[in-house]
């Protein structure tokens, strides 16, 4: 929903709806149907009409009508639609982005029968009225532009860079887990910033939604998104010179505003193997970096584990019940969890937090944080991560380092939670007693 309290706009405003284009006058800010009222197009496809992209102040949209691609421009108040025949898919695709450098013009095509399906992108060089079409066999894809460059990321969370004749691998989304699929950012959740991309991940589980800054080719956390907010399937992001947004909800609040002091976000990394269980485990090293030397505020959370959780996972994880008997204790008849185990409350007082099982004494369970209220029912699941005991994390060293005990294992997995708005660089796991980590 767009709502606009002003007697006129200043810019129009264009959206897509499911079956329509609208404009917002610039005279009498009232809502005005493009495709259907100026255009009368009858051949609209409900399932996939979009607004791609919007040159100058809304002059021209390109938009996406099924696996065809149209341009509208104004000129002396009289529409004028084009369609490009050089950017038209096979009828089994769907436009879902665009994007444009200085030479080429990319758009991505989804396959209908699904996103795990081989997509196409289709490269178009206005000049020489040369398309070049590229079929992508990982999936669908989602892209954005970064010094003139086009880069997208598949549904396996893989980073490509497209020079226009061809693409390259050169990084990969955070929490990237090989062969797992994940959720695409929207199309809108990219803006370039100081030279960089900021990107907004709605995540899947178990790798929670935040914004993330695009560096040197690699993904790193810029800003947490609160548990117990939303991020929407099509959340986008906005950046007004001071306060950042993203599509989200939470409660009936719809647009969050998001800064870097939103905390309980987190990162799960992939399993890494020791062949034959030959290899100690001993240390975690953690790179960081503070936006605001001396200022900033900050935390991580580092807990690993070795072996596969018994009580289910993500949507197949088995649910128990609870009653708060103060801020940190509990009771329930469920079994099956050890100290040290992480709980996730779903629903109910304290819904959206994570804590750790400090004690249990029959059906009594203690916690290490403060979130429930005395005599309120809520409901929880169990996972088998265990914290790793770091020294303070500061704003003037920017690295930390902590023994895991020596640990032997077929194979470790961490989960990292990021607080506050320190960002985290890079982890690092050795055996060797006395890693060093020097902070350029």
């Amino acid at each position: 929903m767009i709502k606009t309290t002003l007697p006129t706009a200043t810019e129009r405003i264009y959206v897509s709806t499911t079956d329509d284009i609208k404009m917002l006058d610039t005279e009498d800010s009232q809502w005005h149907s493009i495709w259907k009222g100026l255009l009368k197009q009858k051949a609209l496809n409900s399932d996939y009409p979009r607004i791609l992209k919007v040159w100058g102040l809304g002059e021209v949209i390109f938009v996406a009508n099924d696996n065809k691609i149209h341009s509208i421009s104004k000129l002396a108040s009289q529409f004028t639609d084009v369609e490009y025949e050089r950017i038209v898919a096979p009828t089994n695709y769907y436009a879902n982005w665009m994007a444009t450098t200085k030479l080429m013009i990319f758009t991505g095509f989804t396959n209908k029968d699904g996103l795990a399906l081989p997509s196409l992108i289709l490269a178009y060089d206005p000049y020489s009225e040369y398309t070049r079409t590229i079929e992508i066999p990982s999936g669908a894809t989602m892209g954005f532009v970064l010094n003139d460059i086009c880069y997208f990321i598949n549904i396996k969370g893989e980073l490509y860079a497209f020079s226009g004749s061809s693409y390259q691998q050169v990084g990969h989304m955070p929490g990237y887990t090989k062969d797992i699929e994940i959720t695409l950012p929207h199309r809108n959740g990219f803006f370039n910033y100081e030279g960089e991309v900021l990107m907004l991940w709605k995540g899947i589980y178990p790798y929670a939604g935040g914004v993330w800054r695009l560096s040197d080719n690699q993904f790193y956390h810029y800003a947490s998104i609160d548990n117990q907010i939303t991020l929407t399937r099509t959340g986008a992001l906005f950046f007004d010179g001071t306060n950042m947004y993203c599509g989200a909800t939470y409660g009936e609040v719809k647009g969050i505003f998001v800064d870097g002091d939103a905390d309980n976000g987190w990162i799960v990394f992939s399993k890494i193997p020791s062949p034959d269980i030959k290899q100690l485990w001993h240390n975690i090293a953690l790179k960081y970096f503070v936006p605001k030397p001396n200022v900033s505020e900050g935390d991580f959370v580092v807990k690993y584990r070795t072996q596969q959780s018994q009580l289910g996972e993500g949507v197949n994880a088995d649910i128990f019940n609870g009653t708060w008997v103060d801020e940190d204790t509990f009771n329930t008849t469920a079994t099956g969890f050890n100290v040290g185990d992480e709980i996730i409350v779903v629903g109910g007082s304290g819904s959206g937090c994570l804590a750790h099982i400090t004690k249990i004494d029959d059906t009594l369970i203690d916690i290490d944080e403060e979130i429930g209220t005395a005599l309120a029912d809520f409901t929880f699941t169990i996972e088998n991560w265990k914290k790793v005991r770091f020294p303070a994390f500061t704003n003037k060293q920017f690295n930390s380092i902590a023994s895991l005990g020596d640990i032997r294992s077929e194979w470790i997995q961490f989960k990292i939670g990021i607080e506050g708005d320190y960002e985290l660089e890079e982890v690092q796991i050795s055996s060797v007693p006395d890693l060093q980590i020097d902070k350029k």
